[in-house]
């Protein structure tokens, strides 16, 4: 096991620690958000670390080259977006749903590491290549939250219609937190899944 490999399995335990705070605070007492928040922060900055090393090592701007890299950067991209979005409570309402989803992409990386680089190098050392895959990446990141964000809202929408109780339900982010995040991020998916088809008809032009 490589230095890349053991800062992955080092970031996944950190996002550990995290999920379980916010697990405390799902179930006992908001007090253990700060700290559950301090972890998740500190193991997006390690998985930061990672791409950058990758990147260096490779000499290219984006770290895809192959898939073990590309389960990282989209993990990455996931957790972007979700800073740039989250809200007040809807923090650890959304770290429950995220952090074993980020967890999994992470350990399959640590599983099917590979040095071998799959993508044509001229490919990523191409500027617009590169924006065209960040804005994909971002894109499909920003839906994927959407999608999280739009089914815990119809969950919380049912569970009050139907007047259901429960700690389970009352602990869901607000009806409008969740619209909040439902609208920020088809707000930013859009027009970069807009950028990712203009950048990619520039691309196919100039291969």
């Amino acid at each position: 096991m490589n230095s890349v490999q053991t800062l992955l399995l080092v970031t996944t335990g950190i996002f550990g620690i995290a999920f379980l705070g916010f697990l405390a605070c799902w179930f006992w007492s908001a007090k253990w958000q700060r700290a559950a928040g301090y972890f998740f922060d500190f193991g997006f900055l390690v998985l930061c670390a990672v791409l950058f090393l990758e990147a260096i090592d490779l000499g290219v701007y984006l770290p895809v080259a192959n898939m073990h890299q590309v389960l990282v950067f989209f993990s990455w991209s996931i957790l972007l977006m979700f800073m740039f979005t989250r809200r007040g409570r809807a923090q650890y309402g959304f770290g429950i749903v995220l952090i074993p989803l980020v967890s999994i992409f992470l350990l399959l990386a640590v599983v099917c590491y590979d040095e071998q680089i799959r993508v044509p190098e001229e490919y990523l050392k191409n500027k617009i290549f590169a924006i065209h895959t960040l804005a994909a990446f971002f894109g499909y990141a920003a839906f994927a939250l959407s999608f999280v964000a739009s089914s815990l809202y119809l969950l919380q929408d049912r569970a009050l219609k139907r007047k259901w109780g429960g700690n389970f339900y009352r602990q869901l982010p607000s009806l409008e937190a969740l619209e909040h995040m439902v609208y920020s991020t088809v707000t930013l998916g859009v027009p970069l899944i807009g950028v990712t088809l203009l950048t990619g008809l520039v691309w196919a032009k100039q291969t």
